[in-house]
């Protein structure tokens, strides 16, 4: 389900956090907890509030149960092109 109602200036700046994330660290993703230090929140649940988000507009893939297991959704359609 893509979510077409504009992003959140914290939602967006969560899809940057990622972005950087993974190209400074060679392509690992961030813990919920860097991402929640990442974007200035205190709390988890915030941070995973924004990657819910993301993943609901179709921007990120996750794997269940797997931690820090993001795909950026661009990068997965590059590769595959």
């Amino acid at each position: 389900m893509n979510d077409t109602r504009p992003m959140s200036y914290t939602t967006e700046a969560t899809l940057d956090f990622i972005r950087d994330y993974k190209r400074d660290n060679n392509g690992n993703s961030p813990s919920l907890r860097e991402i929640a230090a990442g974007i200035g929140v205190a709390s988890t649940a915030v941070a995973s509030h924004h990657v819910t988000a993301l993943e609901r507009r179709g921007l990120i893939r996750r794997v269940p149960y797997r931690s820090r297991w993001i795909e950026l959704v661009e990068e997965v359609t590059a590769a595959t092109d």
